[in-house]
């Protein structure tokens, strides 16, 4: 995917590959934007990571994330609230379903992790099907327009995630 986005985007930005559960190896305030695609799901604990996306950021700065909606893994938890490590079978990649695992959380733990993170939440888009992609499946596009699937969070750094002195 790295690959992929340099090809598209040549020198018109940086694209960094990095391993979310250990510190960045970047230094402070050296970006304007952090884009975290579909990622974040996959670690237990938000509040680290996103608090090296602040430190990162320079200021003004901005975080877009996606992430799955609680919609899409609310039937596979008993506790709504409880972040917990979830599996699907995806298909389409062979004979197999692929096992994937990820964590369910509540729509309050995501916006309580971005706010514990050093974020305020500036814009957040349930995504929607697009008339392309009804023509394309109509099943499916009314199936997540019934119980959407992603969401879209924009955000900036707190003040407190800009002080010198934060934790």
């Amino acid at each position: 995917m790295v690959a992929l986005a340099r090809a598209r985007l040549g020198t018109t930005a940086r694209v960094e590959q990095a391993d979310l559960s250990r510190p960045l190896p970047f230094d402070d305030g050296v970006f304007d934007l952090v884009v975290s695609s579909l990622t974040l799901h996959y670690l237990a604990d938000w509040v680290p990571t996103l608090r090296e996306f602040a430190r990162v950021l320079r200021r003004p700065g901005r975080l877009v994330l996606s992430t799955h909606h609680p919609f899409l893994t609310v039937d596979l938890v008993e506790d709504y609230d409880a972040v917990t490590l979830v599996e699907e079978g995806w298909t389409g990649f062979g004979d197999a379903p692929v096992p994937v695992r990820f964590y369910h959380r509540s729509l309050a733990r995501i916006l309580g992790d971005l706010a514990a993170g050093g974020f305020t939440l500036r814009e957040f888009e349930e995504v929607r099907p697009s008339l392309e992609a009804d023509a394309r499946d109509p099943e499916l596009a009314a199936r997540l327009r019934a119980r959407p699937a992603f969401l879209v969070l924009d955000a900036l750094p707190t003040e407190e995630a800009t002080s010198p002195d934060r934790a």
